[in-house]
């Protein structure tokens, strides 16, 4: 045993050392202002850190139709798309097929399935952001009347912005989306 200004160093025969005391270790070990003052933290400090950033969690939400078509929608309008059942929502934060993240950074995944779209027409899906388009994917419907389009986004949210997805395509008259739970659905992120 070594005690040399209160540290304490013990060998063991095997050549493992360990020790019954609190080894105090310098503030430059952890870097200045580890925690907001230039004092070495405790270990029970250290221990407190490690475990707040193991207990932080990744909020967010999936949702679909539930197999429940949406009909009747106008020629060349764009038109809220609802999501009626939510298969999780961690935050609370997605109502009324409308999203409303806390502040930071996030991201959002949705997959609109069309039916009944003019051939030759084309077929919009829309990110809207506070009641305005923000985001948008735009395709040419030259080769069918029945497809699928999604769209994938990130954006910074700032805790009241609200996010919900809008289409609109050429029809003759109307045309809908399919409500198939994996044809037709969203998903939000809060990283």
């Amino acid at each position: 045993v070594n005690f040399n200004n209160g540290n304490a160093t013990v060998t063991h025969s095997a050549g493992l050392l360990t020790s019954n005391v609190d080894i105090v270790v310098p503030a430059e070990a952890y870097g200045s202002s580890w925690n907001g003052s230039n004092e070495a933290p405790t270990k029970n400090d250290v221990y407190d850190k490690i475990e707040a950033l193991g207990a932080s969690t990744v909020t967010g939400f999936s949702a679909h139709k539930n197999e429940t078509d949406q009909t009747g929608i106008s020629d060349d309008v764009l038109t809220k798309i609802t999501f009626g059942t939510e298969l999780y929502d961690t935050g609370g934060t997605f109502a009324s097929s409308t999203w409303t993240p806390s502040s930071g950074l996030i991201g959002i995944d949705a997959t609109v399935y069309f039916n009944g779209v003019l051939a030759g027409g084309f077929a919009e899906l829309h990110v809207y952001k506070n009641g305005a388009s923000f985001k948008r994917n735009f395709l040419p419907t030259a080769l069918g009347t029945d497809f699928q389009m999604g769209l994938s986004m990130q954006d910074n949210a700032n805790g009241t912005d609200t996010y919900e997805i809008y289409a609109s395509a050429n029809a003759t008259t109307t045309w809908s989306v399919s409500g198939q739970k994996k044809s037709t659905w969203i998903m939000g992120i809060e990283y």
